[in-house]
């Protein structure tokens, strides 16, 4: 642990007061420093504070044994080392310069200037006074540290984003930048719109359906019902006539019992008997079917028109969402067009775009290729996209386009004016880091110079930019014989930037984007430069949500890991 400079330090023979800051050196060497919170002669408990990546504050107890500890020190307020390092500094510019750099560092911003004011004062060059002083927003003018925003403000300027302005330029430059970030959400709040309005037309469809086949069951139901009720009354008048023909067998088997005695009577009213109660079981039986089946039937009618009911329901209230949403729609693209033209950006968005749009086509025919992967069978896996940023041929795609072994991986060149056959080419890998799926590759054999493109920084949102690759066709084996059709070009806007711990980790953008424009130069419109690397697409509607698809890119400043 990093041991704070001390100044004036107690050495304590007994506890300190409590809630005073002190520094815990225990006889292993270790370090704790924090507020005194307990201590009595066998133990000694501070709290220590300490911060997590996150920013979230952390405070715990830490005790130690009085046995285990070497050294208790009571460490002093900011305030009293500034007061103490500054009387040790007396007047040496050095001395001086330093207590400032400390006093900077320790967030104490006045005394920090004054200090490097003073140090300045007694020696001009001073190297830590100019140090401060800089990074404190002052400049030197006539030979003076004056503070930059009142010099500009002298002048009628201010400094914005780097720039010198007049108040009027920034004012519209900050004009230009807030609506630019305002259009962000007001794309977005357009493409949520426009998925909620698609939703609901699509439940539309799907609820009109529901009712129509629920309205065609029903009337099934009903003409069942209609065509099989009146079997009813039939069935009940068969069975009375198969009730009387039974009573009659039963009767005369009575009577002839009474003649000739119980069980002697003729064998063929026993038979008459039996079969005239299997014909009243069967008619009661084929009537108790009927009412089950007619029960059933009824039911399942009203189920269906139950249903029916329900999906027109459905169909009136998300009718009601539709006409809402094209209503907010009206306003929310009013507000992207106000936006778009106050950001100074096209409101065109993710179309194929001409040579007008992109005057260097030819430029980027040569710098932009197709990549093919194969296995050691020299069977197709897949294809991507890569660019050349190098006249020696050092090539830029996704390491999951160039796969593990990227020498079963080719550079296939063509062009598509002159219709030739493809070239082939065996790649190399040259670096590879799988943490942001990016691989820079070498053609084995070099087919010098190379056209190539040059990155730059990430722009502003909603700056135009264009997406350039081959997406997949349909018939890759015969393409790679015979040749390919031209790059494709795309155009849109930034999106959002992606960060972690304040460094750039993906570009989202809106320039559509295919399955094999993995690899392909994400460019700034306006400039020609390679801003990142397209890498994938995220699809809301394929995992049960709304929205339009979105796209990421692995920013050109991470180029560095691979390609130095």
């Amino acid at each position: 642990m990093r041991i704070l400079p001390l100044l004036c330090l107690v050495l304590f023979a007994v506890s300190p007061t409590y809630s005073a800051s002190v520094e815990v050196t225990l006889t292993s060497g270790e370090i704790h420093i924090g507020e005194l919170t307990k201590a009595d002669d066998t133990s000694v408990t501070i709290a220590v504070v300490s911060k997590t990546k996150a920013g979230k504050t952390l405070t715990a107890s830490i005790t130690h044994q009085r046995s285990k500890i070497a050294t208790i020190r009571e460490v002093l307020s900011l305030r009293d080392q500034y007061a103490e390092r500054l009387k040790a500094a007396g007047e040496s510019p050095d001395s001086v310069g330093k207590v400032a750099v400390w006093c900077l560092a320790s967030n104490l911003y006045e005394e920090a200037i004054t200090q490097a004011r003073r140090a300045w004062t007694l020696r001009p060059g001073q190297g830590e006074a100019d140090q401060v002083l800089t990074k404190t927003g002052h400049i030197k003018v006539d030979g003076q540290w004056v503070l930059e925003s009142e010099h500009l403000a002298a002048d009628g300027k201010v400094k914005y984003r780097d720039e010198v302005l007049t108040k009027e330029e920034a004012a519209k430059r900050k004009e230009v930048d807030n609506a630019r970030v305002l259009l962000v959400s007001a794309r977005e709040q357009v493409q949520e719109l426009e998925g909620r309005e698609r939703k609901a037309l699509k439940s539309i469809e799907e609820e009109s359906m529901r009712k129509t086949a629920n309205d065609a069951d029903a009337t099934t139901f009903d003409a069942y019902l209609t065509e099989n009720r009146p079997r009813v009354g039939k069935l009940e008048d068969r069975i009375r006539s198969a009730k009387a023909t039974y009573d009659q067998a039963v009767a005369f088997r009575f009577s002839e019992e009474n003649i000739y005695g119980v069980g002697r009577a003729n064998p063929g009213s026993y038979q008459s008997e039996r079969a005239a109660q299997d014909a009243l079981n069967a008619e009661r039986n084929a009537l108790q079917v009927l009412i089950t089946d007619l029960t059933s039937a009824s039911s399942k009618r009203d189920a269906a028109l139950r249903s029916s009911t329900d999906a027109q329901q459905n169909i009136v209230s998300y009718q009601k969402t539709v006409e809402r949403a094209r209503t907010e729609l009206v306003s929310a693209r009013t507000k992207v067009s106000d936006l778009e033209s106050k950001a100074g950006v096209a409101g065109a968005r993710s179309k194929p775009l001409t040579a007008a749009d992109v005057p260097d086509i030819a430029g980027l025919r040569a710098a932009v290729v197709l990549i093919a992967t194969f296995d050691a069978q020299d069977k197709l896996l897949r294809t991507g996209s890569g660019f050349f940023v190098s006249a020696d041929g050092r090539l830029i795609t996704n390491g999951h386009v160039s796969g593990d072994n990227p020498t079963h991986s080719f550079v296939v060149f063509w062009d598509p004016l002159t219709k030739r056959s493809p070239e082939r080419f065996r790649l190399s890998r040259v670096a590879a880091d799988p943490d942001i799926d990016l691989a820079c590759l070498l053609p084995v054999t070099p087919r010098t110079p190379y056209g190539f493109l040059v990155t730059g920084p990430v722009p502003e949102l909603a700056t135009p930019i264009r997406a350039i690759g081959f997406p997949a066709p349909d018939d890759l084996a015969n393409i790679l014989q015979t040749g390919a059709g031209d790059i494709v070009i795309t155009g849109g806007t930034v999106n959002s930037v992606r960060r972690q711990d304040n460094i750039i980790t993906f570009i989202q953008h809106d320039c559509r984007i295919a399955r094999g424009h993995s690899g392909g130069p994400l460019i700034e419109a306006s400039s020609g430069r390679v801003i990142g690397i397209n890498t994938f697409g995220v699809h809301p509607q394929k995992m049960g949500a709304v929205g339009d698809t979105f796209f990421f890119a692995v920013p050109a400043s991470q180029l560095s890991t691979v390609a130095p």
